[in-house]
């Protein structure tokens, strides 16, 4: 152009080679015309490329986790998966990473966090994950049950029994829970051997119980065995009658568990002597 004319370049659509994210890209302008006081002075030959990029677009991602019974640990399960801001029909799609909740304890509506997940997808490429937001999900008590042992006892009239040991089945190492007080009786207060003991209203104690729940104790069997006792008697005085018969006149019995009723053996009252 000659100088001081006035002309310049105008209108015209400025277009990149394709459009996926790169650096460098050629620019291309068609259509462009001249204008100006002394545009009629010239005719338009090429408009030369030029360069610029495009660079990804940032987007953000969403997931759902899957609720769990307590197993010892904070890892979560994803179950769904989702992106905002694709420019549509891009495929890309949410893909990896590690699901966590924020500890392992039992708890409802728990934030789960989902830490290096990336981009898939043909379109992938153009895009850049900003944040995958949080969700959450609950962590439930994990079902135990409970073992114990009683003592055997002699019979003292009532179905009580005496808890020995205790033990938990399903507890997750090294957690601390413990399977503590309720009470502990027998089928009945009657003597006999393998008599089936229930614990009942035994509960879960210890640092991690709040993350169990018990499910059953299992019944164990003890003994009661019978309950010794004494007896006593008066015998009647006589006349001599050449022999040594006596007659009972009284019969107690001692230790006998009220109200329980002892008679002393009739067919003992002939005592020699």
């Amino acid at each position: 152009m000659i100088s001081p004319d006035a002309v310049t370049l105008t209108g015209g659509t400025a277009t990149f080679s394709d459009e996926d994210v790169a650096t460098g890209k050629t620019v291309t302008l068609t259509g462009a015309t001249l204008s100006g006081a002394d545009a009629g002075n010239y005719s338009l030959g090429s408009v030369a490329t030029t360069t610029a990029d495009i660079t990804a677009l940032e987007i953000t991602g969403n997931f759902t986790a899957d609720n769990k019974v307590y197993d010892g640990n904070n890892s979560a399960t994803v179950l769904t998966r989702t992106l905002n801001g694709v420019i549509s029909p891009d495929a890309v799609t949410l893909t990896g990473g590690t699901a966590t909740f924020s500890d392992e304890d039992v708890a409802t509506g728990k934030t789960v966090t989902l830490t290096g997940a990336t981009l898939s997808g043909a379109d992938a490429g153009n895009y850049s994950l900003g944040s995958v937001a949080t969700t959450t999900a609950d962590i439930t008590a994990l079902e135990i049950t409970g073992n114990f042992t009683a003592d055997n006892k002699v019979y003292d009239g009532n179905n009580s029994a005496t808890v020995l040991t205790r033990t938990l089945n399903g507890v997750i190492s090294p957690d601390a829970v413990t399977l503590t007080g309720g009470t502990a009786t027998f089928s009945d207060e009657d003597v006999a051997t393998g008599k089936t003991v229930t614990l009942t209203g035994a509960t879960l104690s210890g640092a991690d119980a709040g993350n169990y729940s018990l499910g059953s104790v299992a019944t164990t069997t003890a003994d009661i065995t019978a309950l010794e006792i004494t007896g006593n008697f008066t015998a009647d005085n006589k006349v001599y009658d050449g022999n040594n018969s006596a007659t009972v006149l009284t019969r107690t019995l001692n230790g006998v568990i009220s109200p329980g009723c002892g008679n002393l053996d009739r067919r003992n009252s002939n005592i020699l002597g």
